[in-house]
């Protein structure tokens, strides 16, 4: 049995872009994490130590905030590939995004979705509900 467990929209205030111009002072980002978890026991025993904390997603990524990075897509890879060291957690679902930067355009960001890997070097499959 599978658990989403997610973060939605959380603005991280970091250092991030590719001109000069961008790294100046920090900038706003929109992130948000899907984490696909296991779930034989949280279900039933209620117990924190069961389940995914979700504080772990939040502090990983405001900690990651305060690198200096200059791409988005480097961003959400080291967010998914942090998360997927997690015992619990089998996949992974990352989404930022640079409100208006454009005048035009509401978002403009970047996604990913990685599998844990099993010993074999093969993705895991994602259990169907």
């Amino acid at each position: 049995m599978a658990l989403h467990i997610f973060l939605n929209k959380v603005r991280v205030h970091c250092y991030i872009g590719e001109s000069a111009h961008e790294r100046k002072r920090p900038q706003t980002i929109v992130v948000s994490v899907s984490c696909i978890c296991s779930h034989e026991r949280s279900g039933t025993s209620d117990n924190l130590n069961d389940t995914l904390d979700y504080r772990l997603l939040y502090d990983a990524l405001t900690r990651l905030g305060k690198k200096r990075i200059r791409l988005l897509e480097r961003f959400v890879t080291e967010l998914a590939d942090q998360f997927l060291e997690h015992p619990l957690i089998e996949e992974v679902y990352v989404t930022a995004f640079k409100p208006h930067k454009f005048p035009d355009c509401e978002e403009a960001g970047v996604s990913i979705e990685k599998k844990k890997e099993n010993k074999n070097g093969n993705k895991n499959p994602v259990p169907v509900l």
